[in-house]
């Protein structure tokens, strides 16, 4: 409305937009968050690696760094640093296309001494491409997402006895195990590329029931040392 009275302005119909001043309401995200336990993760690594050994160096990257699927399908090997054991995040691939990251940053993501060896393991077995890519199809070019998804992933969910579940869940698994670790939420933060910690609060903070019930407890230490001290003070 307010474009059609901005058009009426430059015909010379009205002189004023009355809808100059008012904002556009933002509609609140509402995502359903599904992450493996520790035990399904064991398990879908394990199935993987004994049926898909092609897809299992993927599919344990997704899982120890939470990179996005467009990411992992741009992801070449020069953004890889062994030394430092960062991988660059600069790159996504998505709708048969190399662009940038979904917020458009640039971010680094740690990696673990596991992950290392996957990769370093991977790299000898990788087909090669022009591209250098880490995660290329069996001719060395882009993968295509939804074929990863339809003969690799799906199947292997299968196999490993688990319901449906979206690539994108890999990401949320990631996020809860660390959480679940007691990796700090800001460090979270940083890994997943989340450009405020609200968003990281507001998606991860309820999959820790168990946290949640410890810290509803933490106060109590503080009744029980009083308690305490009153009871070696009057010697009883």
């Amino acid at each position: 409305m307010s474009q059609i009275y901005s058009f009426m302005i430059d015909m010379d119909i009205v002189v004023k937009n009355p809808l100059a001043r008012i904002k556009s309401l933002k509609e609140e995200r509402s995502e359903e968050i599904r992450s493996l336990s520790t035990e399904e993760t064991k398990i879908l690594l394990s199935k993987t690696k004994e049926i898909y050994p092609d897809f299992y160096p993927l599919l344990f990257t997704a899982l120890f760094t939470g990179m996005r699927q467009g990411e992992l399908m741009g992801l070449t090997w020069d953004s890889i640093n062994w030394i430092t054991r960062k991988i660059t995040v600069d790159k996504n691939f998505t709708h048969g296309r190399v662009g940038t990251t979904k917020t458009g940053k640039v971010r680094k993501v740690d990696m673990s001494l596991e992950l290392v060896k996957v990769l370093k393991e991977w790299r000898l077995a990788c087909p090669k491409g022009e591209h250098n890519l880490v995660f290329p199809n069996g001719d060395g070019g882009y993968q295509d997402a939804n074929n990863m998804i339809k003969r690799r992933f799906k199947p292997a969910l299968s196999r490993a006895g688990i319901g449906s579940l979206r690539f994108h869940d890999l990401r949320h698994t990631y996020a809860s195990l660390l959480l679940a670790n007691g990796a700090p939420m800001k460090y979270v933060q940083h890994q997943l590329g989340h450009s405020s910690i609200k968003m990281t609060m507001d998606l991860y903070t309820h999959l820790l029931p168990e946290v949640n019930e410890q810290c509803v407890n933490l106060l109590d230490n503080i009744v029980e040392e009083a308690v305490s001290a009153e009871i070696k003070k009057f010697g009883t």
